[in-house]
């Protein structure tokens, strides 16, 4: 992956989505590649939203 900001990558990743719900593929084929999608959206937040690490790792461990 290229030096992208959190910001780039979550939008970036939004706009693959939309594309992929456009494209008249079964979203049911897809749906392994999305969810993996989203779960890197949410993997991004504490760099996206700049909180401190104890809280992120407490966020994910719940």
């Amino acid at each position: 992956m290229t030096d992208m900001t959190p910001k780039e990558r979550v939008f970036g990743t939004l706009k693959n989505l939309l594309k992929i719900t456009d494209s008249g593929t079964s979203l049911d084929a897809e749906r392994a590649r999305i969810k993996l999608a989203l779960e890197r959206c949410i993997s991004w937040e504490c760099q996206f939203r700049n909180i401190d690490d104890t809280d992120c790792a407490q966020r994910k461990a719940s």
